[in-house]
């Protein structure tokens, strides 16, 4: 699956209604595609580098529980109870 601008502006509606603003990254993975959240300015982007940035958390979910949060059907809340990610720090 290609990720398309309504796939990160739902993601970006979310995260803007924190209001604690901190320098700190989230990365969410699946096998194809990585998605960057940066809490400190509310941005959502695609991710192309290897590398994880400094302040991050990296989450590599499964392909089907990744598309299912990407498109709202699932939250990340659920995501996490279900166990079917890795996460690196």
């Amino acid at each position: 699956m290609v990720l398309h601008s309504k796939n990160l502006n739902l993601i970006k509606r979310k995260i803007v209604r924190n209001k604690s603003k901190t320098n700190h990254k989230i990365i969410i993975a699946s096998l194809n595609n990585k998605i960057m959240i940066n809490l400190l300015n509310n941005k959502v982007d695609i991710y192309k580098k290897k590398e994880l940035p400094n302040n991050c958390h990296y989450f590599h979910l499964e392909n089907n529980e990744f598309y299912l949060w990407l498109n709202g059907k699932i939250s990340f809340e659920e995501v996490l109870g279900s166990r079917r990610f890795r996460y690196i720090r």
